[in-house]
């Protein structure tokens, strides 16, 4: 049983630390290929940012919500009829 929970914990070591050189390729790769990016980053609700400076923390974010809100604007414009005065 030990060497289950030792197995365990060398796939736990193998994944990719998140720093600031990885954020953003983690974070594309996780948009693009979820499974791909668990298999070498682990879950995005457990990746360990604490290496990562905030102010690429916040760059991330403003990308992340930018494109989101495109997002939604080409989704909800199509078939909207505009009204003008």
């Amino acid at each position: 049983m030990s060497s289950l929970k030792e197995a365990d914990s060398s796939m736990a070591q193998r994944k990719e630390r998140i720093t600031n050189d990885t954020i953003l390729p983690a974070a594309r790769m996780w948009c693009e290929d979820s499974e791909a990016a668990t298999k070498t980053y682990g879950h995005i609700s457990e990746w360990d940012v604490s290496e990562v400076h905030i102010d690429i923390v916040r760059r991330l974010h403003a990308r992340v919500m930018h494109a989101r809100v495109k997002e939604i604007q080409s989704t909800s414009a199509v078939g909207v009829p505009r009204h003008t005065s």
